[in-house]
C-alpha cells in the first residue's frame, strides 16, 4: 500500500488556504488611457503604409507613433500566430512631432569594440561614418572611425557607399496614393481632421 502524503503544516489555529481554479475573462479588449482615465484612440492619418494600408497614430510605452490601420497581429507565443504573416508597418515620430523614416541596417565590420570585445556597426550619419557596438544597447561602445588608418577608412566609405546604394529608398504617399510624402513632414500636416475613432456607450438591455 502507498502512503498518502502528510498534510501540509500550517500555523496554529490557521486552516490551509484553498486554490480557486483561474478564470479566463471571456473578453480580453484592452485600451489604453490618460491620466483622466479618457481612452487614447486612434488617429486617421493622411498616409498610406508601403502595402498601401491607411495608418493611424497610437500611442504607446515611449510615446506616439504610426501604425498600419486594423487590429494588431497575434503575439508569437500564440497558437494563433502565423510565422510567415508580414508584421504591420510601424513608422516613428521624433521629439519635434515629425515623421521619423526608418535607418537602413548597418554594415558589420571586423573591427573589436573596446569594451565587450564584439565587433561593430558600420553606420552613416550626419557628420559621416560612424561605429558602434553590435550589442547595442546592452553595450554602447563606440569606435573612433577618424582614428583608423587611411587606406581602412577609404575602404571602409567605398563599402558603405555601396551598401546605402543597393537599399531600396523608402516612398510613402498620402492616401490618394499620388502625394509622395517627404522625411521629416510634421504629422499634424498629416492628421485628417474628425478622423479619431469614437467608441459606442455601453447600454443594458
Amino acid at each position: 500500500l502507498v502512503e498518502p502524503p502528510p498534510p501540509k503544516k500550517t500555523a496554529k489555529g490557521k486552516k490551509p488556504r484553498k486554490r480557486k481554479p483561474k478564470e479566463i475573462p471571456a473578453c480580453t479588449f484592452a485600451m489604453p488611457v490618460d491620466r483622466d482615465g479618457r481612452p487614447l484612440l486612434p488617429e486617421q492619418i493622411d498616409l498610406l503604409s508601403p502595402t498601401g494600408t491607411p495608418m493611424v497614430k497610437r500611442t504607446g510605452r515611449f510615446g506616439d507613433f504610426l501604425v498600419e490601420d486594423g487590429p494588431p497581429p497575434p503575439k508569437k507565443s500564440s497558437k494563433k500566430s502565423d510565422p510567415d504573416a508580414p508584421a504591420s508597418f510601424i513608422m516613428n515620430i521624433d521629439k519635434k512631432g515629425n515623421l521619423k523614416f526608418p535607418a537602413p541596417p548597418p554594415i558589420l565590420t571586423d573591427i573589436e569594440c573596446s569594451k565587450c570585445g564584439e565587433l561593430l556597426n558600420l553606420r552613416d550619419g550626419k557628420r559621416g561614418p560612424w561605429l558602434g557596438c553590435s550589442k547595442f544597447p546592452k553595450c554602447r561602445g563606440r569606435g573612433a572611425f577618424a582614428k583608423l588608418p587611411e587606406k581602412e577608412q577609404k575602404d571602409l566609405r567605398k563599402q558603405l557607399a555601396d551598401h546605402m546604394k543597393s537599399q531600396q529608398t523608402l516612398v510613402l504617399t498620402r492616401r490618394d496614393g499620388q502625394t509622395q510624402v517627404e522625411d521629416g513632414t510634421p504629422v499634424s500636416d498629416l492628421t485628417i481632421e474628425g478622423g479619431v475613432a469614437e467608441l459606442e456607450k455601453f447600454t443594458e438591455s
